[in-house]
């Protein structure tokens, strides 16, 4: 699942992969990106309110919103029924919140789960799970359509970016529960482990940094919410 919030507090959009029954008519074979009033002061927020801004036979998963272009970009871990090395072929969409186009900007991903954008919309960094304990970190040119495997590891899945201006990536591993910062600028890129099991209590899912420094960070986990400070 893959989530953003309009600045303004007032929307917030989400992709769901049919994981949730109260959507009527939604199985586990249809991806969709939904559009949801936001209520901070409202204790939760019903599903069914939800609007249906595109569904397809896919798996979608981490977004960006570019409130400056009206638009959405999102990875889809299943854009196709054709495999690779039994792992799904998978895609980079932009899709057009104005006139409710996708469009497909990319289409040589390995099953991407994980996916930030720089800001001037040229380059993406995508995680790649290609078992549950095996994935890449892949730079793509997205003019170019040029995909880059800068580091391969254990289980990275979402991924966001670190302190400084893209110069670094913060990906959990949930293959081994350990949180890696990796340095982008470097050649092959370099990691640095932040944090094992010795400081987080189950398996890492997410994570936000707090400030424009690496540290404090709040980690979601599969059991809690964590804060790790140094």
């Amino acid at each position: 699942m893959g989530i953003a919030v309009k600045t303004d507090l007032k929307t917030l959009y989400l992709t769901d992969n049919g994981t949730n029954p109260l959507i009527d008519g939604y199985t586990d074979q249809q991806g969709r990106l939904l559009r949801l009033a936001l209520n901070l002061n409202a204790p939760s927020m019903d599903y069914k309110q939800a609007t249906i801004l595109y569904s397809e036979e896919r798996a979608l998963q981490q977004m960006v919103l570019d409130e400056s272009q009206d638009a959405l970009y999102f990875v889809d871990a299943k854009a196709g029924k054709k495999k690779q090395f039994e792992t799904y072929l998978g895609s980079l969409v932009r899709f057009d919140l104005a006139n409710g186009k996708a469009t497909t900007i990319a289409n040589n991903l390995v099953a991407p789960f994980g996916f930030i954008l720089s800001a001037d919309r040229q380059t993406a960094y995508v995680t790649e799970p290609y078992t549950s304990r095996t994935s890449a970190l892949v730079r793509l040119d997205i003019a170019q359509g040029k995909r880059e495997v800068i580091l391969i590891g254990g289980g990275f899945y979402p991924c966001s970016w670190g302190p400084g201006h893209e110069i670094s990536v913060i990906v959990p591993d949930r293959a081994k529960t350990e949180l890696w910062y990796i340095d982008v600028t470097e050649t092959p890129a370099s990691a640095h482990l932040i944090a094992d099991r010795s400081l987080l209590p189950s398996v890492p899912n997410c994570v936000a940094r707090v400030g424009n420094d690496l540290f404090p960070l709040i980690v979601g986990c599969d059991s809690h919410i964590t804060l790790i400070n140094r």
